[in-house]
């Protein structure tokens, strides 16, 4: 009975510090949905559905950003893309925000409400795009962009419909925003190309 016990202490000794040396999870954001990543340098940019988490990889200090402490359009950050001049570009469910180097928006390109919302259809999509816009957008003067998640020009025209069609066949798989603009208007949505 002696050798049994000393055998399940030394067996206690070999198996417990086995799971000791398991790493612990370490939770970095505030429990929402991730649903973007980009990688800066030694920044880590998390978007979730909460805001957006800035990571320093090496101390681990967390910064947390969202529409009521940053100006950020919506807490949905949708995706996060970083420009060679080092700003961070987010894609929220009502607009597009620009970040400097040193993580403080510097402009919001668009806040939707739903009272000015751009409708596009289908979406996703892969070889045409119907926008349409609110009843209460007048169509005198107002140009069509859209732009690639770098913020890259991709498409440009004057529209003077309500109702436009754009054939965007040749442009690559990817998240594109469509942006509105005229004398008293200007309105942002997203769309996806398949």
């Amino acid at each position: 009975m002696k050798k049994v016990f000393i055998l399940l202490v030394i067996l206690m000794y070999l198996i417990v510090p086995i799971y000791a040396q398991n790493p612990q999870w370490v939770q970095y954001t505030n429990g929402d949905e991730v649903t973007a990543l980009a990688e800066e340098g030694n920044n880590m940019w998390v978007g979730t559905t909460g805001g957006l988490v800035k990571i320093d990889k090496s101390t681990g200090i967390q910064t947390f950003y969202n529409n009521a402490n940053s100006g950020l359009p919506d807490n949905y950050v949708l995706i996060i893309a970083i420009d060679t001049s080092g700003s961070e570009w987010l894609g929220t469910n009502y607009g597009l925000a620009v970040y400097n180097e040193n993580g403080i928006p510097v402009s919001i390109i668009e806040n939707i409400t739903s009272e000015t919302h751009i409708t596009i259809y289908p979406n996703p999509t892969t070889t045409i795009i119907t926008i349409a816009l609110p009843s209460t957008t007048h169509v005198n003067n107002t140009t069509l962009a859209i732009y690639n998640v770098n913020a890259q020009q991709v498409i440009s025209r004057r529209i003077t419909e309500p109702i436009t069609v754009i054939d965007i066949s040749t442009l690559p798989r990817g998240v594109y925003f469509v942006r509105i603009t005229n004398d008293a208007t200007v309105l942002v949505n997203k769309f996806m190309k398949l």
